[in-house]
């Protein structure tokens, strides 16, 4: 939450996902529905203040934020969205098919697989699973956890020690090169098994990284922001909280290293890299420190996993004025069994012809890892 707040605008900042529905179903029984998951997931009541505290109300009515319409727009559902009013969610809905808009705050991947079970649990007049663990819990146990991290500051100081070349034509600048001037290019590749390296997706992905950067850029060491899912918590059981469970921390890849070497260099971050936020966002003094590092990843990963068939990849938005985090982002699925990546990069900074360049590089270099031999370093993870 406080990533994004620093970033700038947050009122565009959501993912909106079309479900189908039972033909019969009516308004009410929509909204009952839609009642019992605001009752159940206390993100979707989340109000957040202009100092960037959140607070959970203890109730939020249905009825204000369901109408029916075409629900085939998600931005302009989208645009009723207030998360400083504790609006987190809009319901716009047809026979045979609704579709819900919530703020990005409240909801990730795994929080739409929860969200769209329980919708369809509570409109068959099922009761949904209960949540062993809430949302407000899982926060305060972070608030908790960034205060037995301390002790990694060092590492973090020391890789960020250096700044890093600009990766195209400047240095971004969060002035110039905002949401709006962003560009995307997406392409879908075969999808080479993690498994037969002992590895997981990321190892893999992040290494053909490492290798088309070197082919095309000719870098030798390069930092990379490595965003994840961020329920790493095991003795919290988050598998049925909903909300915006992230974390993101800097890597330095070595170019020349193959997928074994990445895999052990990621295994060796501490504490799977969950502390970097807690001390970057967290901590009054560590904070602070690590802003004003000098090296800034100007290039972002981060792997969904696998979106399942029956609901597809929820629709996503941000205000136009949101300042960019990098220059290059790469963000992979698993959909239908093939490999969709989407490379999102500033248009002032890297053109068109070099990212496609680059995006070659990276899929020849997975290509060339699915005809290599397997590795042997636990612990291994599906797609």
């Amino acid at each position: 939450m406080h990533f994004a707040c620093e970033r700038g605008p947050i009122t565009g900042f959501y993912q909106a996902l079309t479900l189908d529905i039972p033909q019969e179903v009516t308004q009410e029984a929509l909204t009952g529905a839609v009642q019992a998951l605001l009752d159940r997931h206390d993100a979707l009541r989340m109000r957040l203040s202009l100092d960037r505290r959140a607070e959970i109300l203890e109730r939020v009515d249905a009825r204000l934020l369901v109408r029916r319409g075409p629900a085939a727009d998600p931005a302009a559902v989208a645009a009723g969205l207030s998360p400083h009013d504790g609006v987190m969610a809009q319901v716009e809905w047809t026979p045979g098919r609704v579709l819900v808009a919530i703020h990005h705050l409240a909801v990730d991947g795994v929080s739409w697989r929860i969200l769209a079970e329980d919708l369809r649990d509570a409109l068959a007049g099922r009761e949904p699973a209960p949540v062993p663990v809430s949302f407000r819990r899982w926060a305060r146990e972070l608030r908790e956890r960034a205060e037995r991290a301390r002790g990694e500051l060092p590492y973090w100081l020391e890789l960020l020690a250096e700044p890093e070349p600009p990766l195209g034509a400047r240095a971004l600048d969060p002035a110039r090169d905002t949401v709006a001037t962003a560009r995307r290019l997406t392409l879908t590749v075969p999808a080479p098994d993690p498994a037969a390296f002992h590895a997981r997706p990321d190892d893999l992905l992040l290494a053909a990284l490492a290798t088309a950067l070197r082919r095309r850029r000719g870098l030798r060491r390069v930092l990379v922001d490595v965003e994840g899912h961020g329920r790493d918590l095991e003795e919290l059981d988050t598998s049925r909280t909903v909300g915006w469970f992230t974390k993101m921390y800097p890597v330095r890849l070595d170019t020349a290293e193959d997928v074994r070497q990445v895999k052990e260099r990621l295994r060796a971050v501490p504490g799977q890299g969950l502390g970097y936020g807690l001390l970057r966002y967290l901590d009054p003094d560590a904070g602070p420190r690590l802003a004003a590092a000098p090296g800034r990843p100007q290039i972002g990963f981060n792997h969904l996993g696998r979106i399942g068939a029956a609901d597809g990849a929820p629709a996503a938005g941000s205000d136009p004025g949101t300042p960019l985090v990098h220059a290059l982002s790469l963000t992979t699925l698993i959909a239908g069994g093939e490999l969709r990546a989407t490379w999102s990069y500033a248009g002032e900074i890297l053109t068109e012809d070099e990212v496609r360049e680059l995006a070659g590089h990276w899929a020849g270099a997975l290509a060339e890892i699915a005809k290599q031999p397997g590795g042997h370093t636990p612990p291994t993870s599906r797609w």
